[in-house]
Order: C-alpha cells, then structure tokens, then sequence
C-alpha cells in the first residue's frame, strides 16, 4: 500500500503540472478511502454524489482511492451485496474491510458503523420483498403514516444517542431522516395504487410535498431521498398539466424551464430519456431541446450518446446480440433463435411495473401460440439473485424463452438498446433485424393489431 505522505506528494507533483491553474498552494485537500475486501469480491463500486466509481482492487483485495469533497456528504458503497454509505469530510481518511460484515476504521468510524446498522435495519425491513410489499402499502392513509412515523422517531432517537462530538454529523444525518420520512409518505399513492383503483390521496398524504423547495442544489447533493421527493413532485405537476398535447418528453421540458439546479436537472434529464426513443420524428431535434436544458458536462454526454445509440435501432437494422443463461439450462443466443419473430420482454423480478404486466403476457402468448414468433423475457436481475428468478419463473409457470442477463443493469445489451426503464419491449423478425426496438406493451391492445397484421 502507497505510504500516505508518498501519495499526497505524488498529488501535489501532478497538480502543479495540470492545465487547471492550480499551484501547490492551492491544492484541494484529497479525502482517503482505502481498505481490504475478500478476493472473490466480484463488484466493488462508489457513488460520490456524481457516479458510480469502480474501486479498483488489488490482488490481495486492499484498494485506495482519492476524493476531492469540500462539503461533507455520504459516499454510498456497493460491494457484492454489502451495501451501505459512509460519511466522509474533507481531509478524511477512512478504512473500510469486510469480513463477515462491514467494519471502519480512522475518521468518523463510529459514526460509519452506525451508518451500516441503519441500512441494515432498513433491509430487514424488506419492504421491496413480495412478501412485505402488500403489508406495507395496502394499509390505509392514517396507519401508513404512522408507521413511517415510527421509523423516523425511532432513527432520530438512536442518532441522538451518538457520542460528543458528531454534532455536526448529527444534523447532517436528521436532514437525511426528515427527507426520507418526507419521501416515503409522498410515494405511498403510486404503491397503493397497485392494490385499490381510483386512489386519491388526501391532504394527510399530499401535505407532506406541499412545501418542498423543488431547486435545492446543496440538498441535491447530499440527499438522495430529496432528489426522489423532487421528482415525485415534478411527477404530480406534469399529471396537472392543462395543456394535454404535450408529449411525455415535452411535459417534463417544461416542468424543468424554471429549476437551475444542475443536479436535479441531471437526475431529471436522464429520466427523461426514457421518453426519448426511436420512435420519435425529430430525434436531432429532441436531442438539441434536451441539450438546451441541461447544466452539467456529464448531462450533455449522457444525452449525445443516448441519441448516437438510438440512432442506431431503426427499423430493419440487425440488433443487437445476446448470449444468456437460459432458465431451461445452458445458453441461448440471438442467433439459436433465428427463424422465428421474437417478442422481447426486458423485466426484473424488483419491477412491480414488470409484474403487473405478465397476465397480459401470457394471454397474448396464448392466442399467438401457434404463430411463428417466439416470446423471450430476459430479466436485469444481478446474477446474486437469480434463486429469486428462478423461484418466481417456477411459482408463476411462466412461459416462453426465459433469460437472465450477464450483468443486470451493467449488460452490455442494456447500452445497446439504450434503455432507461423497464419493463421494455423489443419485436425483432425471423432473421434478427428491429421491427420496432420500442414496442408496445402486452397491456396495449395496440399490440395484438400489430401482431396480427404481420400475418405470423
């Protein structure tokens, strides 16, 4: 391992040399993480608040990394399902290993651990799980809020317990509890709405978005959940748009015309592209309208090289290949299933959105049964969860060709078709070329005509 006082030499030789302007007396004051994980740690990544960052690790599993932070923030870990976020201030040096767990030392180690505790306690919750899913969102308005309540007193009660000292950490953190007791209430209508129709949410859920700054740049930064409550809000007023013309990408431009935070407009934009997809007329167009709006270098790069890779999944253009672990045993490519038109649905079993889509599925794959197409899903579920796949493609009897991507969200077949969300449907012809690399959906009567006009 690099000794400190070399490396930080190392920086001030590098500085003094860059374009930046930079002198050693005005160097930035680098932030150390550095530790050991297991060798077999397939994923080790970070997420400073501007991107996902690879750890790189070495042979015998230690790693050291350099973050320039002036303000402090939480720097959130992933690390082949030893998930959680750290704390970390300028000049800081944290040690991070695992073991059987996850354990810190150097700066604010206390405070870290009890950072790793919390997550913990929210994953034993596992209100994302089938299972728990119902309970927690079929409760009515008055219950759901007050057992977020509960949550939110019970992690402000642990914080103030923490020793002398983390003050300042302490009303950082009480921000981030308040954020996502604010968030987990304003999401209740989109979950319970999975369960009862015609929902409207009263006052005792919409008050808890009313008064929400929308153009935050220093909470966009540090809270996630902010950023998640901004976007619900902005979700709510494009739902209140008056003027119904508008295309989905045109709705989210113009609830975006009066915010200038740069990060919020990132998170945003990048949503938007979701809407932004092969199908639309004017794609230069739409590119130069999205790239109007956008603050950030990283947001400009993110829109040119979705429209460079949608540019390329016009109709008769090859697709894009695969080559999948199929649940029926071994590997399946594009190629083993040339011959037949094919019917992708690109789903996760996370994805309640997906799931509300599969009766559907199953009854279109019956009454084209017999035609010359095949019905191929391929999951985004991360490879450490395939039990779970396998155990749902098993209890639904699902039918057709069932796939688990090489690499979740990471497969290079995601970047190819530019995806931005799922579920995504795909409809390919018997020799492998796009038909439409964004079809409609097995709920979209749409679909059938479509299927039956190509006379299978």
């Amino acid at each position: 391992m690099i000794p400190l006082r070399n490396l930080m030499l190392v920086f001030s030789l590098s500085i003094l040399a860059s374009s930046t302007g930079y002198t050693q007396s005005t160097a930035p004051v680098y932030t150390i993480l550095q530790g050991k994980f297991p060798t077999d740690i397939e994923e080790s990544t970070y997420h400073d608040g501007k991107g996902w960052k690879d750890l790189s690790l070495a042979e015998d599993g230690t790693f050291l990394d350099t973050l320039n932070i002036s303000n402090p923030q939480y720097v959130h870990l992933s690390l082949d399902g030893y998930d959680t976020r750290i704390y970390l201030t300028s000049g800081d040096e944290v040690r991070v290993y695992i073991d059987s767990a996850i354990s810190f030392e150097g700066s604010h180690a206390e405070i870290n651990h009890f950072l790793y505790q919390e997550h913990l306690e929210d994953e034993a919750r596992g209100e994302f799980e089938f299972k728990n899913h119902e309970m927690v969102f079929k409760k009515k308005e008055v219950a759901y809020v007050q057992y977020r309540d509960s949550i939110r007193t019970e992690k402000l009660s642990k914080l103030t317990k923490l020793p002398v000292g983390t003050e300042a950490f302490q009303d950082f953190h009480q921000q981030d509890i308040e954020y996502e007791y604010q968030y987990d209430v304003a999401r209740y209508p989109k979950y319970y709405s999975y369960y009862f129709n015609d929902y409207e949410p009263t006052e005792i859920i919409t008050s808890f978005y009313q008064n929400v700054s929308v153009d935050n740049e220093v909470h966009a930064q540090n809270y996630l959940d902010y950023r998640s409550l901004v976007g619900l809000i902005l979700d709510k007023r494009i739902k209140e748009l008056e003027d119904t013309t508008l295309s989905p990408l045109g709705a989210d431009l113009y609830v975006l015309k009066e915010i200038q935070s740069p990060t919020l407009l990132h998170g945003r934009l990048k949503k938007a592209l979701y809407n932004f997809t092969v199908n639309d007329e004017d794609m230069e167009g739409t590119r130069d309208r999205l790239l109007a709006v956008a603050k950030l270098d990283k947001t400009k790069d993110l829109i040119q090289e979705h429209y460079e890779v949608i540019s390329q999944l016009k109709p008769g253009n090859a697709a894009p290949s695969f080559d999948f672990e199929n649940y029926a045993g071994g590997k399946t490519t594009l190629a083993d299933l040339k011959g037949k038109y094919l019917y992708i649905d690109v789903w996760a079993t996370w994805c309640n959105p997906c799931l509300k889509e599969l009766p559907y599925l199953e009854k279109i794959e019956e009454e084209f049964q017999d035609a010359n197409i095949e019905f191929v899903s391929i999951s985004l579920d991360d490879l450490w969860s395939q039990k779970t796949w396998r155990n749902m493609i098993k209890d639904r009897q699902m039918g057709g060709v069932q796939l688990l991507a090489d690499n979740g969200w990471g497969s290079d077949f995601v970047k190819q078709y530019g995806l931005r969300g799922i579920p995504h449907f795909i409809l390919l012809d018997d020799q492998g070329n796009i038909v439409s690399a964004n079809v409609e959906r097995p709920s979209d009567p749409k679909l059938k005509k479509r299927l039956q006009a190509l006379k299978l």
